[in-house]
């Protein structure tokens, strides 16, 4: 039977760029659920009455990029198979922002 995997946003989750090296947020069978909210581009989340939150990548990373969550594991997955994702919902929040082609400074 699937599961739904419910997780909030934690620095423990983070990071800033691809790595086969990067240990597993999770293991999840095919077939699970995975619902999880996401930061903007400046590491940032606030709920719509409380302050804003900054973030950081688990990976200690110092080159500034967009926030990730993962990687997740999939059970009994194997090298060369092909990897299905179906992204059922998003609900967007109160807020956002993004920014593209310079850096930003906070």
């Amino acid at each position: 039977m699937a599961e739904t995997y419910k997780m909030k946003v934690s620095n423990q989750h983070l990071h800033a760029s691809f790595s086969k090296e990067y240990e597993p947020i999770m293991t999840i069978r095919s077939g699970d659920s995975i619902e999880f909210n996401t930061i903007d581009i400046g590491w940032g989340f606030n709920e719509k009455s409380g302050e804003r939150i900054r973030y950081q990548s688990r990976e200690q990373e110092e080159a500034w990029g967009h926030p990730m969550v993962g990687p997740i594991y999939i059970q009994d997955a194997k090298p060369g198979m092909t990897l299905e994702v179906k992204i059922n919902k998003i609900i967007t929040g109160w807020y956002g922002w993004n920014c593209a082609g310079g850096k930003i400074m906070f």
